[in-house]
């Protein structure tokens, strides 16, 4: 995904959104946070749990779903984290839809 693609400019969320995020990986793991700011694919957010640079997550808030990588996580505080977004859907209703055509 390029900086400021049609889909990240139609990203909607007010600063300190609540969001849920989950740890990919095994196991994945459930943790929540709060979406600071966006510039370009870029996402600041304060997450519950500390992840490291390198980290996929996985972030949701209303019918967002967004999928990135930690790209940085704060000097000191590793809760501080920003992320580069890489894939996101921005109404997961259809997902689901889609989902229950296929079967």
């Amino acid at each position: 995904m390029h900086r400021n693609t049609p889909i990240m400019r139609e990203l909607q969320f007010e600063k300190y959104q609540p969001v849920n995020v989950t740890i990919l990986g095994t196991p994945e793991i459930l943790t929540s946070g709060s979406v600071l700011d966006r510039q370009g694919s870029r996402i600041s957010m304060i997450l519950v749990r500390s992840v490291r640079p390198g980290t996929l997550l996985k972030v949701e808030w209303d019918n967002y779903m967004l999928l990135g990588e930690v790209i940085d996580s704060g000097a000191g505080d590793s809760s501080r984290v920003q992320i580069r977004v890489e894939h996101a859907i921005l109404d997961t209703r259809e997902l689901e839809l889609a989902a229950n055509e296929c079967q």
